[in-house]
């Protein structure tokens, strides 16, 4: 007995469930489910700057926005029939999730040397450069792959 492809649960369960459906094996979809969860524990932990607000961190204001827009876009990708580019676009924006919570979590760990010398503009740039040229290379082994 399976259950139809247009039965979806309730809102707040959608990005997980296209997790879930975005990666073939079930056991590491479900660490892949947990492990979006335990990220969201783990964040506060890894941020270990001095200065705890976004007022004065325009980088954590535009990563917090891409976690917005990627959480809705998986909430919509879950609502959607598990047809061939919406499972995908999950894998996809599920592997930037990913790699934006690593790229975030180094940056700041390793660039308290280098903020001053930097201009803040020029850090958000290079890091919407590195995010475009991972979704670039997600989409480039996504067509390998067919």
């Amino acid at each position: 007995m399976s259950t139809p492809a247009s039965i979806v649960p309730e809102w707040y369960l959608l990005p997980y469930y296209a997790i879930l459906r975005s990666i073939p094996n079930k056991l590491i979809g479900v660490i892949a489910m947990f492990g979006s969860l335990l990220i969201l524990l783990i964040l506060p932990i890894v941020d270990l700057s001095r200065v705890r607000g976004n007022q004065f961190r325009p980088i954590m204001k535009v990563a917090f926005w891409f976690f917005v827009v990627n959480f809705f876009m998986l909430m919509w990708i879950g609502s959607e029939h598990p047809n061939q580019p919406y499972v995908e676009i999950g894998s996809n924006l599920y592997g930037i999730l990913f790699c934006m919570i690593h790229i975030f979590s180094s940056f700041y760990r390793f660039s308290r040397k280098f903020i001053n010398r930097l201009s803040y503009r020029i850090i958000i740039i290079l890091i919407i450069l590195i995010i475009i040229i991972i979704i670039i290379i997600i989409i480039i082994i996504n067509c390998l792959k067919n």
